[in-house]
């Protein structure tokens, strides 16, 4: 069962649903099925004829690293071949923002700090 971002709650013994497995980004067994791989994108690219675009589309959804191997948003490079390579930000209206509202105005201000850095192209370091 795959759930997205929402972990499904564990119930009891009884319950309709149980014996779960959790798996997060950060389990490297399952660091390839979080998107499109590299090799999936080249196959989608060619499927879409749009491999003359590979690069471009590449530079503009260009991944993220879980463990050692890229992942593509599977929503944005789905939309960009159903749109013939038109490249725009898909997923910006993929999602609701209030949780990052209500946690930026419950952090620290040193979080707060951070984040005015990064928004304004500085590094911020992290162990």
């Amino acid at each position: 069962m795959l759930t997205g971002i929402l972990r499904t709650a564990k119930e009891g013994i009884f319950s309709g649903l149980n014996n779960l497995s959790v798996h997060t980004l950060l389990d490297t067994e399952f660091e390839d099925k979080f998107g499109f791989t590299e090799q999936e994108v080249k196959q989608l690219l060619h499927d879409g004829d749009l491999s003359d675009q590979s690069s471009q589309i590449r530079t503009w959804y260009n991944g993220y690293t879980f463990g050692n191997t890229t992942i593509y948003n599977p929503w944005s490079l789905i939309s960009c071949v159903n749109k013939k390579g038109a490249l725009k930000p898909y997923w910006l209206n993929t999602s609701d923002n209030s949780i990052i509202k209500k946690l930026i105005s419950l952090a620290s201000e040193e979080v707060k700090q951070e984040l005015e850095l990064l928004l304004n192209n500085k590094q911020v370091e992290k162990k």
